[in-house]
């Protein structure tokens, strides 16, 4: 029994050139949504998910190339070639080469995330320091300034951690700075590998930045 294509067989030279260029592309692309998605106030309506942080962009990658490996051979049996099997081969070798411009674009990507939310939302630490200032004490939680001193507690604007974290007490601020701080805000961004946290010190007035282990 003779067997006949059900697909058209892949040839010319743009095949060769799509599979790679392709598998250059795919771990940057799909880095650049993950993070976008994660990050940043576009994505802020998004369920917090893993999915949306490093380890997401890992396994939509791994995702990826499994699904090439698998589309390959049906492929080359239905088209009767051996040609996707080496496209596919071609892809994978590109997407493994593509891992590290993705890994420095999602790095820039993420410091800049970071960079962003220090200036977004001064209204919620105008509020804290106004408590402090009328009470002589800060607030225990950032519940007690709603309604007089906010309409209401503002998110961070990314959908991987929408909540900002208060302690009224210094924290990772330490006991530095012209005024004391005695508390802090801070956004903790991270997993079992990397944590990384923006937090502001009342003392100093500024935000600052600190990437450690998971452990």
């Amino acid at each position: 029994m003779k067997l006949e294509r059900v697909l058209r067989p892949p040839t010319g030279f743009g095949w060769w050139l799509g599979a790679a260029a392709l598998g250059l592309a795919v771990a940057t692309a799909l880095t650049v949504l993950i993070v976008l998605g994660g990050y940043y106030p576009i994505g802020s309506w998004l369920p917090a998910s893993g999915l949306l942080t490093p380890l997401g962009i890992f396994l939509a990658i791994g995702a990826t190339a499994v699904a090439a490996i698998l589309a390959a051979p049906v492929y080359a049996l239905l088209a009767w070639t051996w040609r996707p099997i080496v496209l596919a081969a071609l892809f994978e070798v590109c997407l493994f080469l593509g891992l590290a411009p993705a890994e420095m674009v999602g790095d820039l990507m993420l410091r800049s995330s970071f960079d962003a939310l220090k200036s977004r939302n001064p209204g919620l630490i105008s509020s804290i320091e106004a408590y402090t200032d009328d009470n002589g004490t800060p607030p225990a939680t950032l519940a007690v300034l709603v309604p007089d001193y906010l309409p209401a507690i503002p998110h961070t604007g990314i959908a991987v951690r929408p909540d900002y974290e208060y302690e009224p007490k210094p924290g990772l601020c330490g006991a530095g700075g012209d005024r004391p701080n005695d508390w802090n805000l801070s956004v903790s961004i991270g997993g079992a590998i990397i944590v990384h946290q923006v937090f502001y010190c009342p003392g100093s007035r500024t935000w600052n930045y600190e990437q450690s282990d998971g452990r």
